[in-house]
């Protein structure tokens, strides 16, 4: 894996440049976002940048891996209780049940993508405003 990726950030129109920036990865990358506002608390500070590096950094792979999971449990059910024991030794069916789990990880893969970049705006838009509303925080 490559080395971590670090951001540091000062103000406002920083924040907004390492979102228009933003590029979506759907291969784990690591990293951290820095912030260096003077008057966050620390608790307030490290909370954000948690969430802010979490959200910057996430590729999908845990949601594309539950995905997978859920559409392998929905494809036993259907297999077990609609289609019958007495079909699983057929090719077509352990052919379908991979296309079936593969699908529902790539689904999963591109939702959890959208959903962390949905994440990532709301955070810096928080952030911003607040930063509106007291001007001396940035």
């Amino acid at each position: 894996m490559a080395d971590q990726i670090e951001h540091t950030v000062r103000d406002a129109q920083e924040l907004k440049d390492l979102l228009s920036n933003h590029k979506i990865s759907f291969l784990p990358r690591e990293g951290k976002i820095t912030l260096l506002y003077d008057h966050l608390s620390e608790e307030e500070r490290q909370s954000w940048e948690g969430k802010l590096s979490r959200y910057y950094f996430e590729c999908g792979c845990n949601l594309g891996s539950q995905s997978a999971i859920i559409f392998l449990f929905l494809y036993l059910t259907f297999l077990f209780v609609i289609a019958g024991i007495s079909s699983i030794l057929e090719w077509q069916t352990l052919a379908y049940g991979i296309v079936f789990v593969v699908i529902g990880a790539v689904l999963g893969k591109i939702f959890g993508v959208v959903y962390y970049k949905y994440l990532l705006n709301r955070a810096v838009e928080k952030i911003v405003k607040r930063a509106e509303k007291e001007p001396e925080i940035l």
